[in-house]
């Protein structure tokens, strides 16, 4: 049976640059097996692909200057689940980022300091200001720790809350 792989493809274009296209194919056989038509598209997607590995460096630069913060940090979307957090926030508290994204403050913190944060989540949603405040944080050993949150909005282009994002200061040593 014969067969066109669809995907992306790397070849030199007919003035030899290189190029990236997209395939999308068919082949038509009959009961025997042989070959009675073939369809397809070829798009060149060279500039997607080009733009699509600029913006996938620009993450990977973000990540590393989050990663540098010695400050836990980490982003919630509208609905309250965790999307990103930084190796500071993991190392806080003692989990691995499978245990995070993906999961809301209620799988991963005490109840009556998830209410706290889910609180806080919901007046900011609501308000799209800013909210800072003091509260404790479970560190990795089981132990709390007096935190200040900061945490604001994130905004859509019409405005609408699209997510949280939030730090936190360790103020255990200064109080």
């Amino acid at each position: 049976k014969q067969k066109i792989p669809n995907g992306f493809y790397r070849i030199a274009n007919p003035s030899k640059e290189s190029c990236w296209i997209k395939v999308y194919s068919r082949i038509f056989c009959d009961e025997d097996g042989n070959l009675v038509k073939a369809m397809g598209t070829i798009m060149d997607v060279t500039d997607e692909h080009s733009n699509s590995e600029y913006l996938n460096r620009n993450l990977k630069f973000l990540q590393s200057i989050m990663d540098a913060l010695p400050n836990p940090v980490f982003y919630k979307d509208d609905k309250g689940i965790y999307r990103f957090c930084n190796r500071t926030f993991l190392e806080f508290i003692g989990r691995s980022e499978d245990e995070i994204v993906g999961k809301t403050v209620y799988d991963i913190s005490p109840n009556e300091l998830a209410a706290i944060y889910n609180n806080s989540d919901k007046n900011i949603i609501k308000s799209k200001k800013r909210e800072v405040y003091e509260s404790r944080l479970q560190y990795s050993d089981g132990t709390f720790r007096d935190v200040i949150f900061s945490k604001g909005a994130q905004l859509d282009e019409d405005g609408n809350v699209v997510g949280i994002v939030g730090i936190a200061q360790d103020i255990t040593e200064k109080k």
